[in-house]
């Protein structure tokens, strides 16, 4: 309820993360994009989006496997 009622105020981006805050007008990378997340290095969750929209180091940040729906849903992000 708390997750589905809230979001983050982007501003720079320094202090909304990437991959677990709710800054997309979608919602939670997670929620849309589910495959591609699980793809994400763990310690790389914490990424600002300041940081990750930076020379798109968002992109270095996946490094599982890169399935068809993996790719499918970088696409869409």
């Amino acid at each position: 309820m708390m997750a589905a009622s809230t979001s983050v105020e982007l501003g720079d981006g320094a202090h909304a993360r990437f991959w677990t805050d709710r800054w997309l007008s979608e919602g939670r990378i997670k929620s849309f994009a589910p495959n591609l997340f699980r793809a994400v290095r763990r310690r790389s969750l914490s990424a600002s989006v300041r940081d990750a929209v930076a020379r798109r180091a968002w992109v270095r940040h996946i490094s599982g496997a890169l399935t068809m729906h993996v790719l499918v849903e970088y696409v869409l992000l």
